[in-house]
């Protein structure tokens, strides 16, 4: 009777084993979030665990938030082309601060950022528990009204070099770049920022610092083209010939980050140290969500 019990337990095992090899197994392997004053961002790895490829499914990215009865946002929808058995895929750094708005709070609510694998089931897999991960997050404290967001400004017109703006308290000079210079522009429905962005067209972007900051950091969509830059009078090795270039540096004692250094994918960039004067150029650069503050980075 034992050995029978031990067969049937093995036969059991073996057609567990078989059945498991004959789907695919999609896995949320690793998530992990960079969620603080200056940046709300996750980077995501999932995992065909399966021995038979995946066809095309959805990933959602899901903030949710502290208050229970407050239904949960689904800020991020991606398709997955298919995975075969064994491949992984990494989604790096993918920028949430576009979802900063006073209505919610700068996101000052969320107490979870929630990864959901094939949320429609249209995967049959021989594990649908591993779909998910949830990493708690804590609260953030943007305060959206030390923001220059550019709302005020109208969309349409071309500022030219030499113009003069202003925004949410800040002054901005909009000046040629050293190859000459076209306009800064306001627009709408790019995946940058919120709402309303500048948008440069070969000028510089120089804010008018009426004391020296500490930390500087603002949303940036970049589009091709040479980048330049100039941090206290020091223009480093300007022009750059993209983003890449830029990231890890340091021009006039201030030490730059890009957050992504891909093309048409939005970052972050901030900068570190004492500012004086700063500027920022591009051939097509879409800036919004700029913070100048007088205390270094501030980290939760």
């Amino acid at each position: 009777m034992k050995r029978e019990a031990f067969s049937g337990v093995m036969v059991a095992v073996a057609f567990a084993i078989l059945a498991s090899g004959c789907k695919p197994d999609l896995t949320a392997v690793k998530a992990t979030v960079n969620w603080n004053n200056a940046e709300q961002s996750a980077s995501i790895t999932i995992k065909n665990r399966g021995m038979v490829a995946a066809a095309a499914f959805d990933l959602q990215v899901i903030l949710e938030e502290q208050d229970p009865a407050t239904g949960p946002e689904i800020v991020h929808s991606i398709t997955v082309n298919g995975l075969a058995a064994g491949e992984s895929l990494e989604f790096r750094n993918l920028s949430l601060r576009h979802l900063l708005r006073p209505e919610n709070d700068c996101l000052g609510r969320v107490a979870e950022v929630v990864v959901f694998i094939d949320p429609v089931n249209a995967i049959q897999e021989w594990n649908e528990g591993n779909n998910r991960k949830a990493v708690k997050v804590p609260a953030a404290v943007v305060d959206c009204g030390e923001m220059v967001r550019f709302e005020s400004l109208a969309m349409g017109i071309e500022f030219t070099p030499i113009s003069h703006i202003a925004s949410d308290g800040v002054g901005f000079a909009i000046r040629a770049l050293p190859d000459g210079g076209d306009f800064a522009t306001i627009r709408r429905g790019l995946p940058v920022g919120n709402g309303q962005v500048i948008w440069l067209k070969n000028v510089w972007l120089e804010p008018k610092l009426c004391m020296p900051r500490h930390y500087i950091a603002f949303d940036v969509g970049y589009y091709g083209g040479a980048v330049y830059l100039e941090v206290n009078g020091d223009t480093g090795a300007s022009p750059y010939p993209d983003i890449a270039a830029i990231d890890g540096i340091t021009i006039g004692g201030v030490a730059i980050d890009v957050g992504s250094s891909e093309k048409d994918t939005p970052g972050v960039w901030q900068f570190n140290g004492v500012i004086h004067s700063i500027k920022i150029g591009g051939q097509d650069l879409a800036i919004d969500n700029m913070l100048f503050w007088t205390q270094q980075k501030r980290m939760l």
